[in-house]
C-alpha cells in the first residue's frame, strides 16, 4: 500500500463528511426515540424499538458506504467502520428479540402473546423488514471477507438473525389468509418461503461450524432444532413430503451426533487411565 496523497484525504474528506453528518443525525433520533420510549409500553413500546432497529440498519448501511469510499479513494479498508457496523448489528438484534424473543423452536402457540405487540404491521412492511435484517447482516459479513477473524461469529450472528425473523412472523396468520383474493397473498407466500431456506441455511452453517471449527455438540443440537423448526411450519402448512423429509433428516443429525458424544466419552476415558 502506497502512501496517501494530501489530495487523495482531500476527497475523502469531502465525499464523506455528508456521510458522516448523516450518522450523527440519525444518532439523535435515536436519542429523541429512546427518551420516548421510557414513557410507552405495549405496542407503540414495541413500534419505537423496530423504528430504532431500522435507523440502525441505515447506519450500517452509512458505515458500509464509508467502507467502500475508503477502499476507493484512499485504498485502504477502513476496519473501524466495519467493527460499528458489525456491533449494530448485535444492537437491533437484541432490541428486536426484545419484542418477539430469541426461542428457536417452541409450539407457535407459545408466541401469540408477542406477535400481539406487532399485529398492526401487515405480512408486506414486515418481509421487507426481514429482508433489512437480513440483507444488513449479510452485507456486514460479506463486506468483512470469508478470512474474517469473526468468520465464526457470524456464523452465530446470522443464525440469530433467522430466529428473529422466524419469530417475527405470524405463520398462523399467513395460513388463515392462503387465498389468493386476499390483499398480500404474494408476499405472504415469498415472506413463508423466505424464512424456510434461511431456518435451512443456519441449520447447514451450524453444522459446518460444528465439524469445522467448534466441535461443540452445542452448535449441533442448535442445528437440530431450526430443523425441528422447519419441520414444524412445513406440518402447519400440510406439507407432508417436506416434514417427513425433514424428520428423516433430524434422525441422521441426532444420530450423528450421538455417535459423536459417544466417541468423545471414550476418548475421555482412554485419556484419564493413561493418567
Amino acid at each position: 500500500m502506497g502512501k496517501i496523497s494530501p489530495a487523495q484525504k482531500a476527497e475523502f474528506a469531502e465525499k464523506s463528511n455528508g456521510l458522516k453528518q448523516d450518522i450523527d443525525d440519525l444518532n439523535k433520533k435515536v436519542q429523541i426515540i429512546q427518551k420516548e420510549m421510557t414513557k410507552e409500553s405495549g405496542n407503540v413500546l414495541s413500534y419505537k424499538k423496530i423504528l430504532i432497529s431500522n435507523i440502525y440498519m441505515n447506519i450500517i448501511s452509512i458505515y458500509l458506504k464509508l467502507s467502500g469510499l475508503s477502499m476507493a479513494v484512499l485504498g485502504i479498508r477502513n476496519e473501524t467502520y466495519l467493527e460499528n457496523a458489525r456491533k449494530l448489528c448485535y444492537k437491533f438484534l437484541a432490541l428486536l428479540e426484545e419484542i418477539v424473543g430469541n426461542y428457536i423452536d417452541v409450539p407457535f402457540t407459545e408466541q401469540t402473546k408477542q406477535l400481539e405487540s406487532i399485529s398492526q404491521i401487515d405480512d408486506v412492511k414486515r418481509l421487507k423488514l426481514i429482508k433489512k435484517i437480513t440483507n444488513s447482516v449479510n452485507q456486514v459479513e460479506e463486506r468483512f471477507g470469508p478470512n474474517s477473524k469473526w468468520k465464526w461469529s457470524f456464523v452465530d450472528m446470522d443464525a440469530r438473525a433467522v430466529t428473529l425473523c422466524k419469530n417475527l412472523t405470524d405463520f398462523k396468520r399467513i395460513q388463515a389468509n392462503q387465498d389468493p383474493r386476499i390483499e398480500g397473498f404474494p408476499e405472504r407466500n415469498e415472506l413463508l418461503t423466505f424464512i424456510k431456506e434461511y431456518l435451512r441455511k443456519a441449520a447447514d452453517r451450524l453444522r459446518e461450524k460444528y465439524e469445522v471449527a467448534s466441535h461443540d455438540t452445542g452448535e449441533m443440537k442448535n442445528a437440530i432444532r431450526y430443523l425441528s423448526s422447519l419441520m414444524r411450519i412445513s406440518i402447519l402448512f400440510s406439507d407432508g413430503e417436506e416434514s417427513n423429509n425433514l424428520k428423516k433428516n433430524i434422525k441422521i443429525w441426532e444420530e450423528k451426533l450421538e455417535q459423536d458424544m459417544k466417541n468423545l466419552d471414550e476418548k475421555k476415558k482412554k485419556k484419564s487411565a493413561r493418567r
